[in-house]
């Protein structure tokens, strides 16, 4: 119970009496505590286009999907310590016949690596989507996902206890827009702005180029050259002048 909820109960108990303010109390930790048990669950984007996956090995196409984010707030269902994973439903799932066990990925999509519940059993998960299903390469798909076929996510530590191992965040939307094309032009001058930063740190590391030396060269024969025919001049000068 925090400072501020303390001093609010504190402060009925001397304007309308110990009862109503016990009351009061009461009421305020059952919100907490349902909060506690269905606690709140985002995932951003809410709205996602799938694109080309690949396996990082081996380069080759995977399926089509979207990472999101999972935020879990704090709760009283995952246990803290443990590792989490995620699972593509139906939207509002009621056991785990809605979800497609195919989809399940028990480690972060970013970390490569098992995501634990904090100790209040809060925890953030990167996680690869899968859309649209079923597919050719998830043939064996229980649930649709796609666009007008939106999924939910189920965040728990063990599939087989699905009911009360886990919680569900609300249904993610699928789409088919297609990105825009100033974006790609955006990141093409993004591209060849860095190409060219390169390229200047590469001529400054490495000294005075060849051209600068060849003109640098030039330059010094063409003085040598000018300095020879004046020192010339100079002394045909002084010959005729004693002559």
């Amino acid at each position: 119970m925090t400072k501020s909820l303390a001093l609010m109960i504190k402060l009925l108990a001397s304007a309308s009496g110990v009862g109503v303010s016990l009351a009061l109390a009461s009421s305020l930790s059952s919100v907490a505590g349902a909060q506690a048990t269905h606690p709140q669950v985002t995932v951003t984007p809410s709205s996602v286009v799938p694109t080309a996956q690949h396996f990082a090995t081996t380069h080759k196409f995977a399926g089509t999907g979207a990472v999101v984010t999972i935020r879990v707030g704090p709760n009283k269902v995952l246990i803290p310590a443990f590792p989490v994973e995620v699972m593509e439903c139906d939207p509002y799932p009621s056991s785990q016949s809605d979800c497609d066990m195919i989809t399940t990925l028990p480690y972060d999509q970013l970390t490569k690596r098992r995501d634990l519940a904090a100790a209040n059993g809060s925890v953030t998960f990167h996680f690869l989507l899968w859309a649209p299903l079923p597919n050719s390469w998830d043939a064996g798909s229980l649930i649709k996902v796609g666009p007008g076929n939106p999924t939910a996510l189920w965040i728990g530590d063990d599939p087989s206890r699905w009911a009360s191992t886990g919680v569900v965040s609300a249904p993610v939307q699928i789409t088919n827009k297609v990105s825009k094309a100033g974006k790609s032009r955006k990141g093409t001058r993004a591209l060849h702005a860095t190409m060219a930063l390169a390229d200047k740190s590469g001529s400054s590391s490495h000294g005075t180029g060849i051209p600068t030396v060849a003109w640098l060269a030039v330059c010094a024969v063409v003085i040598g050259v000018i300095g020879g025919m004046v020192a010339t001049s100079g002394r045909h000068r002084r010959h005729r002048a004693r002559t």
